[in-house]
């Protein structure tokens, strides 16, 4: 079985900034050193011209990890993260997300969509999609802890991204 995982950010800029930012690999550099609890490096930015692709590997420490995670897998919690964007017509742009957590058969992919709002002096993001824990009893639970954190995760990123725009003109 799968949770679902639905979030929509909205950021305070326009989709053509919402472009720039994220086509910029400075932004994702900064992203990374700023990771919190979590280590993250980037394995591949590729920015070309109608599309990002970013692959990212989050280390989270064994001791943030809840119980029924380190009842399955000792030691610190790699997961490895794609984004694919692809701009479309008239403001707009699509893409997928995977996520895998090495040494476990636990998954999450999706889509996600980009789009204008308030005339296109904002942008919404969207993510639609579903994490996948293949355990025995307990893999809804650990989805349903897996959901909250990329939840968590998502919101700490547009954050970012709204706060590195600023700085970043």
């Amino acid at each position: 079985m799968s949770s679902k995982l639905q979030r929509s950010v909205t950021y305070p800029f326009s989709v053509d900034r919402f472009w720039t930012v994220i086509g910029s690999k400075d932004y994702w550099l900064d992203l990374t050193a700023a990771g919190g609890e979590l280590t993250t490096t980037i394995d591949n930015v590729e920015v070309l011209d109608d599309s990002v692709t970013v692959a990212l590997l989050h280390t989270i420490p064994a001791d943030k990890l809840p119980s029924a995670v380190t009842r399955i897998r000792s030691g610190d919690l790699p997961i490895a993260r794609t984004v694919k964007w692809t701009r479309g017509p008239k403001d707009s742009g699509a893409g997928t997300f995977a996520a895998d957590v090495h040494g476990t058969p636990a998954t999450a992919e999706g889509t996600v969509t980009l789009g204008p709002r308030d005339d296109n002096k904002k942008c919404v993001v969207t993510y639609d999609g579903t994490v996948t824990v293949k355990i025995p009893l307990v893999g809804g639970r650990i989805e349903g802890m897996i959901v909250s954190s990329l939840i968590q995760l998502l919101d700490n990123e547009a954050r970012f991204t709204a706060d590195w725009s600023t700085q970043h003109p």
